[in-house]
C-alpha cells in the first residue's frame, strides 16, 4: 500500500511539473513571430486531406482501431506521416474561427467514427470546454450537454465494437446491434453517468500502470538492455522509419511492452499506457538523457507552436496534447503531434504563394440591379 502511494504522489508529482514547466516554456520567446497565413486557403487543405483519407480508409480498411496494420506501402507511409488526426486537432486550435472549420470538423467526425476512434469526441468536448471558459461563456445548457455527453459512453462504446468488428457499416445494423447491447445491460441514465465516469477516469490507468512496472522493474530494465524494447529516442514514427532504412527489426515501444506483459494475447497497446512515471523507470540506465529527449520535444512543440499562433486557445490545445500524452507515457504519439506541427506549418506556409489560388465563396454575390444575366 504505501508503494502504491508513494507511485501515486509521483504521478500527480510529474502533472504538475509538467503544468509549471509548461506555463514557464511558453513564456520564452525564441524570437520569432506567428506565421500570418491564410486560413482559408488551409481549410480547404485541411479538407481534401480528409476526404483523400476517408477514401483510403474505406478502400483499403487500413487505420482501423484495434489494428496496427497499415499496409507497408508509399501510400500508407504518407498518411502515417501525416497523421490527419494531429493534424486537425492543431487546425481545431489555430483555425476555429475559420470559414471551413465547421466542415472540417464534420469531415474528420466521419473519418474517425469510419476508424472507430470515438474517443476523439472527448478531444472536442475538451476544446470546446477550454474555449467556452475562456470566453466566460459556460451556461446551464451546455453543462447538461456534457452531462448528457458523459451518459452516452455506454452509447459510444457499442457504436465504436460494432465498427471495429464489422467489414461494412451498415446505419440499420449498428442501431440494432447498440439497442441489443443496451437492453441487454438494462440502460438507466444515472447509473450511466456514473459508470461513464468511472469508466473515463479508469481507461488512463496511469498510476496502476507505474505500480505495474515498478513492481517489475527489473524485467523491463533487462528489457531494454537485451533490446527487446526500443531505446527511448527511437520511439514513434521517426525510430520505425530508421530502423526500416537500416533494415533492422523495430522492437516493441515501452507500451507495447507493457501490454505484453499485461496481456499476451493483446494485439493493441493504445490504452495500455506506461505513465512518464514508468516509461522513466523502464529507461532509468538513460537517465538523465530521457530527461533531455522529453526537455527537446517539449521545447520543439512550443517552437513550432509559437511559429504557429500564440493566441490562448491555441495554447489551451498545446497544454492539452501535453497531458493527454506526456503524462501517460505515450512519447511515440507526442512525437507525432510535433511533426504534425511541422507539417501545418509547411502546409500553412503554402497559403502565402501567389500561386494558390484563393477559394471561392460558396455563395455568389447578388447582381447589381439592372445587369444582365
Amino acid at each position: 500500500m504505501e508503494e502504491f502511494i508513494v507511485t501515486a504522489a509521483l504521478v500527480c508529482a510529474s502533472i504538475s511539473l509538467l503544468l509549471i514547466l509548461f506555463n514557464l516554456a511558453v513564456r520564452v520567446s525564441f524570437g520569432t513571430r506567428p506565421l500570418e497565413f491564410d486560413r482559408e486557403k488551409l481549410g480547404v487543405i485541411i479538407a481534401i486531406a480528409l476526404v483523400g483519407f476517408i477514401f483510403y480508409v474505406q478502400y483499403t480498411g487500413l487505420f482501423i482501431a484495434g489494428s496496427a496494420e497499415r499496409g507497408g506501402s508509399l501510400t500508407s507511409a504518407f498518411w502515417v506521416l501525416l497523421n490527419i488526426d494531429a493534424l486537425f486537432i492543431i487546425y481545431y486550435g489555430s483555425c476555429r474561427e475559420s470559414k471551413y472549420f465547421k466542415l472540417n470538423l464534420l469531415l474528420w467526425v466521419l473519418s474517425f467514427i469510419q476508424r472507430g476512434w470515438f474517443a476523439f469526441l472527448f478531444f472536442v468536448v475538451a476544446l470546446e470546454s477550454f474555449r467556452a471558459i475562456r470566453k466566460r461563456q459556460v451556461t446551464t445548457g451546455k453543462l447538461a450537454l456534457v452531462i448528457l455527453f458523459l451518459a452516452s459512453y455506454p452509447i459510444l462504446d457499442l457504436a465504436k465494437i460494432y465498427v471495429r468488428v464489422s467489414e461494412f457499416v451498415e446505419p440499420s445494423m449498428a442501431m440494432s446491434y447498440i439497442a441489443e447491447g443496451l437492453a441487454a445491460s438494462g440502460f438507466k441514465l444515472t447509473e450511466s453517468l456514473a459508470d461513464s465516469t468511472e469508466k473515463i477516469i479508469a481507461r488512463l490507468q496511469v498510476v496502476s500502470h507505474a505500480q505495474a512496472i515498478a513492481d517489475n522493474a527489473p524485467y523491463f530494465q533487462q528489457l531494454v538492455s537485451n533490446g527487446g524494447i526500443t531505446p527511448f529516442w527511437k520511439e514513434g514514427v521517426l525510430g520505425i522509419i530508421l530502423d526500416r532504412q537500416l533494415g533492422n527489426q523495430h522492437p516493441p515501444e515501452t507500451p507495447q511492452a507493457l501490454a505484453s506483459f499485461i496481456a499476451p494475447a493483446l494485439d493493441s497497446s493504445w490504452n495500455v499506457n506506461p505513465s512518464l512515471v514508468g516509461w522513466l523507470i523502464v529507461h532509468a540506465e538513460s537517465f538523465p538523457a530521457t530527461l533531455l529527449f522529453l526537455a527537446w520535444l517539449g521545447a520543439l512543440s512550443i517552437f513550432f507552436a509559437q511559429l504557429i499562433d500564440q493566441n490562448a486557445s491555441f495554447r489551451d490545445m498545446v497544454w492539452f496534447i501535453w497531458l493527454v500524452f506526456l503524462v501517460p507515457g505515450w512519447i511515440a504519439q507526442f512525437v507525432s503531434f510535433v511533426l504534425a506541427l511541422a507539417t501545418f506549418y509547411f502546409l500553412a506556409s503554402l497559403t502565402r504563394l501567389r500561386w494558390l489560388p484563393a477559394p471561392r465563396s460558396l455563395h455568389r454575390p447578388a447582381r447589381p440591379p439592372g445587369e444582365p444575366r
